[in-house]
This record gives C-alpha cells, sequence and structure tokens, in this order.
C-alpha cells in the first residue's frame, strides 16, 4: 500500500518535474564577446581589464538601446601578454608549438630578415633590462618576440584558438574583437586556422577590429610576411574594423582615393570611421565606449541571440553595415 501511494505521487509530481527542467536546465547558451587585447598588457590584471571592457560596452550598450543588454559572463578577455615573456613561457611548449607553414620559405625576404633582427633585439632588450623601466622593456621584447620567433606567435594564437574552442563546446556564438597588436594577432590566427584535423574551423559571427593596423599592405608584409590579398577569413561571417580618425596607429581596409571615395570592396567587410572625445584615441576602453563599436559588436551578439533563443522583449539598435542597406537590427531587447 505504502508503495501505491508513493508510485501515485511519482506519477503526479513527474510532469511539474519534466516542466520545471525544460525551462530552468536547457536554456540555450547565451552569445560571447572575446575581447583580443593589444601591446602593453604584460603588468595589467587581466581580470580588471575584463571588468573594464564589460562596463564599457555595458555603458555603449545603454546610451544606443535603454540596456545594458550583457550578463557579467558575456565579456571574456584573450590574454596572450604572458605567452610572450620569457619569464613565464614553458620551454615543453614552445616547442611542440610549431606553426604549419615554418620552414616552407626557401627566399630571403625582407620579412625574413625582420624577424630575425627583431628575434635579436628581444633578446639584447631583456638582457639589459633593469630598473623602473624593465615592465615596459620587456613589453616592447615580447612585440618583437611575436614578430620574430614563429613559435611565440604561435602560442600566442593558441590563446584565441583556445577561447574559440571553450565557447564552441559550451555552444556560445562568438563575437571576437580585436585591438591593436591583437588585431595582427587575430588576423594571424585566421589565416593559419583550418588545417587536415580542423577542416571546418568553428564560426564566428563577426571579427571586429579596433585601432587595427591591417589595413596597411605593406606593414602586414613587413610584419607577419603577408603579401595576400584583405579578404573575410574562413569561417567569419562579417567583418567590421573600427577607425578613429584621431589613431594614427589605425588604418582602413578598404581602399580609398584623394577624394575619400572607396576605390575597392571587400564582400561582408567594412570600415566604420568614428571620433571619439576621448585623450587616448588608440586606447582599448576607449574604442570600446565608441558608439561604432558598440554598434558592430553588439549589432552581431543581438543577431546571435537572436538565432538561439525567443527574446522577452524587441527594441531596435541601428547597424553598423550601412553600405549593406540594412537600417536595423530586431530583437535586441533581452535584460540578462
Amino acid at each position: 500500500m505504502r508503495f501505491a501511494r508513493r508510485h501515485i505521487l511519482l506519477t503526479l509530481a513527474l510532469p511539474f518535474l519534466v516542466g520545471a527542467a525544460a525551462l530552468g536546465g536547457h536554456a540555450p547558451a547565451r552569445p560571447l564577446i572575446l575581447v583580443v587585447h593589444g601591446r602593453g598588457y604584460l603588468t595589467r590584471d587581466s581580470a580588471m581589464i575584463r571588468r573594464q571592457a564589460l562596463h564599457a560596452l555595458r555603458e555603449g550598450s545603454f546610451g544606443l538601446a535603454g540596456d545594458s543588454l550583457l550578463a557579467d559572463d558575456d565579456v571574456r578577455m584573450v590574454w596572450y601578454a604572458d605567452v610572450l615573456d620569457s619569464r613565464h613561457r614553458d620551454s615543453n611548449q614552445l616547442k611542440t608549438c610549431v606553426r604549419r607553414d615554418e620552414g616552407s620559405a626557401t627566399t630571403i625576404s625582407a620579412a625574413s630578415i625582420l624577424r630575425v633582427f627583431a628575434v635579436f633585439a628581444s633578446d639584447l632588450l631583456e638582457a639589459s633590462v633593469s630598473g623602473d623601466q624593465a615592465d615596459d622593456v620587456r613589453g616592447v621584447a615580447g612585440d618583437l618576440r611575436f614578430f620574430g620567433d614563429q613559435a611565440s606567435r604561435c602560442l600566442a594564437e593558441g590563446r584565441i584558438a583556445d577561447a574559440i574552442s571553450r565557447a564552441v563546446d559550451d555552444g556560445r556564438p562568438v563575437v571576437l574583437v580585436a585591438h591593436s597588436l591583437g588585431a595582427l594577432v587575430a588576423w594571424s590566427y585566421l589565416q593559419h586556422r583550418g588545417t587536415a584535423s580542423e577542416s571546418q574551423p568553428p564560426e564566428i559571427r563577426r571579427l571586429v577590429t579596433i585601432g587595427s593596423p591591417l589595413g596597411s599592405d605593406d606593414l602586414r608584409e613587413l610584419l607577419l610576411d603577408d603579401s595576400g590579398p584583405l579578404a573575410l577569413p574562413r569561417g567569419v561571417r562579417s567583418w567590421v574594423n573600427v577607425v578613429n580618425e584621431r589613431d594614427p596607429f589605425a588604418s582602413r581596409l578598404l581602399g580609398r582615393d584623394s577624394t575619400g571615395s572607396q576605390t575597392r570592396a571587400i564582400p561582408e567587410v567594412s570600415d566604420v570611421a568614428t571620433q571619439n572625445g576621448d585623450d587616448e584615441p588608440h586606447e582599448l576602453l576607449s574604442y570600446l565606449r565608441d558608439r561604432s563599436t558598440v554598434q558592430a559588436v553588439l549589432g552581431a551578439w543581438c543577431e546571435a541571440y537572436a538565432a538561439v533563443q525567443k527574446p522577452r522583449s524587441t527594441l531596435s539598435m541601428p547597424s553598423p553595415l550601412s553600405t549593406n542597406s540594412a537600417s536595423h537590427i530586431q530583437n535586441c531587447g533581452m535584460r540578462p
């Protein structure tokens, strides 16, 4: 009799338990914004920078949509400064992290000569480092090591690969934001991913480069030995390049003539010019607070959100891709 009563109670409760699990245990994953920092972060606190980046994007989002939109775990930093510091690197990792194209070059080029010089200069700088400027000097040495040492570059790119892999494992669509030197790291990674073991690289909803020098063909060839034309990287849906016109290190991706008219177009790639009022036009947080950056980043984030789950309300956010004739991005009114 006692068993029968328990069976009846379990039968009555089962629909409620299943419903609760469906509502609370299987919610679609939220999109993820991955921010790749630029140079000068060797001694910075990664957790603090992540919080500042999240706050900057929330601040810009509230100004555009009247809603901060982002939850605490919707923004993560891709941190690679430490792998360029000779004091923190694992020699075993360096031996195993060999780029697929390493050793393939048979001719001496300006880029290969520069790589040799960069490695030599980085070692020389670190050998002479001392005093109050030690961290700054090590940061410069790390920059040189990225350009000159293939294994170091491989380790830096690996941080992006790992972050994207974790997001994919969690079922989270990715918006990749890369600043300054981080844009070079991201571009190098995106150009070399897609090996035989990764025939279908994980999709990136949008690449957003900010304060990026990638638009300079000469610079890409000299620093990255990349002489090919710019194109949308494989597995990336769209690319928005935000250029602060007061930023001396940022360049457009699309060619312009003397009148400012566009002379070349790249499918699904666009430049967005801005003029934020901050004193530091090249600084990461200045870009993340900027209206154009917020439109580019959260526009893709909202589209990804709408694709994986039905939002609780509807707002409009202006699209950063006005050249694609999209006037608004809908369905982005959920509150974390």
